[in-house]
């Protein structure tokens, strides 16, 4: 288990409209983010000072196909005549590949042509079962 100490971030706790600088530590395998300190051993020490910390925004209505600048594929609807499936993927992808660089941890599609986003949602949740099955196996063998 790898624990990291983060120090003098600038911090959004939502107390308020200011960001706060507090430092605050990581637990690595679980993601969870901790402020006692005194209570932890940490594995790595790393110094925030000048950068910001806030929690993953969230992105209620889009539509993932979408390519809203035209630089892949040119859809502007999800009804466009150029939608193909593969091109549709591949935008959607990119996309939510940019919305996670930009802090989106959670987003809600509302609509894709050739229902990319369920038939996406539904082979990472196949990927996710075959892994964990994957494990159990090896678990039984060892």
């Amino acid at each position: 288990m790898t624990k990291t100490k983060f120090k003098n971030a600038q911090v959004f706790t939502g107390n308020g409209e200011q960001f706060e600088q507090i430092d605050f530590g990581v637990d690595e395998s679980t993601g969870r983010l901790f402020f006692d300190l005194e209570n932890h051993s940490f594995d790595a020490e790393k110094g925030l000072s000048g950068h910001f910390v806030m929690p993953g925004l969230i992105n209620c209505h889009t539509h993932v196909v979408l390519d809203p600048f035209f630089k892949i594929g040119g859809l502007s609807t999800v009804s466009s005549k150029e939608a193909e499936a593969v091109r549709g993927t591949f935008i959607a992808l990119d996309n939510i590949q940019k919305s996670l660089k930009h802090g989106v941890t959670y987003l809600r599609d509302c609509g894709s042509s050739f229902d990319i986003d369920l038939k996406l949602s539904q082979l990472e949740k196949k990927v996710i079962y075959l892994l964990r099955e994957s494990l159990v196996l090896v678990q039984h063998l060892s």
